[in-house]
Order: C-alpha cells, then structure tokens, then sequence
C-alpha cells in the first residue's frame, strides 16, 4: 500500500498534536516574556503570564489548524529568567 505525500503529511502533522508542546518562556524587559514552542515555528509574546498563557493558546490553534485535538502545551521557565520577572 502507497500512500500519497498528501496523506504522509497529515499523518506526520496528526502525531505532532498528539504530543505536548513545550514553550519555553524568557523574561523580555520590553515586552514582558516572550516565549517560543521547542521543535515547532512558534514564536509568542505577553505582558503578563496570562496574556503569554493566552498567545500560546492561540498560536497553536493557528498553527495545527483543525488539527483534532490540539496538542496540550505547558510553558518552561529558565530559573534565573524568573526571578528578574
């Protein structure tokens, strides 16, 4: 049985969503905290935790589409980067 680029595509971007993504946080003294997604083109950034939070939500909804379900993310903190927050 072959399968089609197409079909081999879908199924790679269909494990990935199965996985939890991992962001890792940096504190930014202009914006706030910036974070970007490990392994993943996503790049993110809030004021608060909270918008981060949010920003995280949002950019996996954009980037696995209608992918069912969405992965699970959680947000990394680097120890030194928090305590200067």
């Amino acid at each position: 049985m072959t399968h089609s680029s197409d079909e081999l595509r879908l199924e790679e971007h269909m494990a990935l969503a199965q996985r939890k993504v991992a962001f890792q946080v940096a504190v930014d003294s202009n914006s706030g905290f910036t974070a970007h997604a490990t392994g993943h083109p996503i790049f993110v950034q809030g004021e608060s935790i909270e918008q981060l939070n949010n920003a995280a939500a949002d950019a996996l909804l954009c980037h696995f589409g209608s992918t069912k379900p969405l992965p699970q993310f959680e947000l990394r903190f680097d120890y030194d980067d928090a305590q200067q927050a």
